[in-house]
C-alpha cells in the first residue's frame, strides 16, 4: 500500500465516526450510503462470489467487516486482513467467531498456496500503486485454491475518470491533490490494465463487471472477477 494511504488508514478522521460506513469513507455528499442500497450492493458481489457454507474467503482490506460480517454468515471461514488495527477492532469476532482478523499490509501477507477457496477486495484497489496492484493479484492467485475466484470490486475507471471530477471545483481539488502529492482518489485504472495484469498473474478468466445504477459509485468505477483454472 502506497504510504501516503498507509498513514492515512491508521490516523484518519474518519476512524472515530460512530456510522459503520463513514468509518471506511463509503458516504455521498459526506452521508453514508443507505442501508437499503447497501444491502443490494452486498446482494450483487453475493451474486458473483456464490459463497458457500464450506469455504474459506479471504477479504482484503477488510477494514470494520462490512464484507466481512455479511459473507461470515454464509461461508465457514472469513480471514479479514487490514492494515488498521483500529477499524478491525471494530469486528465483532465474539458474536462471529468464524471471522480471523489479521492486521497486516496486503503486500506483506504470506499464506501458503492454495489457502482459500475465494478472496475479495472492495473499494481498496485504489489505494495501490500500479505495480502494487499487479503484486496483489499475484499473490492472491498463488493463495487460491485451483477453481478459485477474487472479486475486485469498485475500482476507478480511467476512462471515467472526468465523471468524478464533473466540475470546476472539482477539478482544481484534483490537480491541487496532485501537486500536493495528498491524493483525492488514489490510484485510477485502465480496464485492460486489469485484465492483462490478471493474465499476467495466472488467471484464466476475467469478467469485467459494470455495477448497476442503484450502486452510488456506478458512473465511474467498476468490478471485476477473476477466475483461477480448476485442476483437471
Amino acid at each position: 500500500m502506497t504510504e501516503v494511504w498507509r498513514k492515512y488508514w491508521q490516523s484518519a478522521d474518519v476512524l472515530r465516526e460512530s456510522h459503520p460506513q463513514k468509518q471506511v469513507g463509503r458516504t455521498i455528499n459526506k452521508q453514508p450510503i443507505a442501508q437499503g442500497q447497501w444491502e443490494e450492493t452486498l446482494d450483487f458481489i453475493s451474486s458473483y462470489l456464490a459463497p458457500t457454507s464450506k469455504e474459506v474467503l479471504l477479504d482484503l482490506c477488510a477494514g470494520n467487516g462490512l464484507l466481512s460480517v455479511f459473507f461470515a454468515k454464509r461461508m465457514q471461514q472469513v480471514v479479514a486482513v487490514d492494515i488498521s488495527a483500529d477499524l478491525l477492532s471494530k469486528i465483532d469476532t465474539e458474536a462471529y467467531k468464524n471471522i480471523k482478523t489479521v492486521h497486516s499490509d496486503v503486500l506483506d501477507l504470506e499464506y501458503p498456496s492454495a489457502s482459500f477457496d475465494k478472496a475479495l477486495m472492495y473499494f481498496s484497489l485504489q489505494h495501490f500503486s500500479l505495480r502494487e496492484a499487479i503484486l496483489v493479484i499475484k499473490k492472491v492467485y498463488d493463495m487460491l485454491k485451483p477453481g478459485g475466484v477474487f472479486y475486485i470490486g469498485d475500482i476507478p475507471d480511467a476512462a471515467r475518470m472526468w465523471h468524478f471530477f464533473n466540475n470546476q471545483e472539482r477539478e482544481n481539488a484534483y490537480f491541487a491533490s496532485l501537486l500536493e502529492e495528498q491524493p483525492i482518489i488514489g490510484q485510477w485504472f485502465e480496464k485492460a490494465f486489469v485484465e492483462k495484469a490478471a493474465s499476467f498473474a495466472g488467471f484464466s478468466d476475467v469478467q469485467i463487471i459494470g455495477q448497476p445504477d442503484y450502486q452510488v459509485n456506478s458512473h465511474y468505477r467498476f468490478d471485476v472477477l477473476l477466475k483461477k483454472l480448476a485442476k483437471r
